[in-house]
């Protein structure tokens, strides 16, 4: 018995170890494609500008990937910023609190901002498909949806990591992600006229940026919500 307890034990360990090894190569590689993305947008410019006025040549859709690189260190630096619990926000509320009500106010601040950027996931995929059926090439034989796709990849990264930070421990995060699911299956299915839940919505957005939701959630959780309430497609 001792000897199965003891083999348990060091699996499981072993297993945690893993894990936290899996995490921080993720975590490194994260980190280096944001800074080659940066390094990118950073070089192209340089490179191509003196080319251009010495021999009359271009770098290929170097404006285009510009812009792209910009969207991918947007969208992943978003996530290593979620990563590291630094996600601007309007106002701390939540840390006026104390003990049990703050960490519900997290919770509640949390899972809304998640709700949101699901959405925004959502939408993202959507607007991909669509850019998938215009068949616009970014360079070479790279079609543009595929560099688009960091949008509902990024928006992912980022609300898995604000229901991680939502609190400390497993059952308060199984809360926050059952709020969330709420939150998103009252919008799927409303159950009163939108154009009637509009201004509820916006009041409960409020008051979750109040409370410490990030800044990126209240802008686009309040387009979401306009949209919605004019029943028009959120991508």
């Amino acid at each position: 018995m001792k000897r199965r307890l003891l083999s348990g034990t060091a699996f499981g360990v072993a297993g945690e170890r893993a894990a936290s090894g899996f995490l921080r190569t993720f975590h490194a590689g994260e980190d280096l494609l944001v800074t080659l993305a940066l390094g990118g947008m950073a070089l192209l410019p340089l490179v191509d500008i003196p080319l251009r006025a010495a021999a009359g040549w271009t770098i290929p859709a170097s404006a285009t990937l510009v812009q792209h690189l910009t969207l991918f260190v947007g969208m992943l630096g978003a996530a290593v910023a979620a990563r590291e619990g630094r996600l601007l926000a309007l106002s701390t509320g939540a840390s006026l609190l104390s003990g049990r009500s703050q960490s519900l106010a997290t919770l509640f601040s949390q899972a809304v901002a998640a709700a949101v950027t699901l959405l925004l996931c959502v939408a993202s995929i959507q607007f991909v498909r669509t850019e998938r059926q215009a068949g616009a090439i970014l360079t070479g034989s790279i079609p543009v949806w595929v560099a688009q796709l960091m949008l509902p990849l990024g928006f992912a990264l980022v609300a898995i990591r604000l229901l991680k930070s939502s609190s400390p421990t497993w059952r308060g995060r199984a809360v926050a992600t059952a709020l969330t699911v709420l939150i998103i299956a009252l919008g799927a299915h409303p159950p009163m006229p939108r154009d009637q839940l509009v201004l509820p919505a916006l009041l409960i957005l409020l008051l979750a940026t109040a409370l410490g939701a990030p800044v990126f959630t209240a802008l686009g959780g309040a387009a979401l919500i306009l949209f919605w309430g004019e029943s028009v497609p959120i991508a």
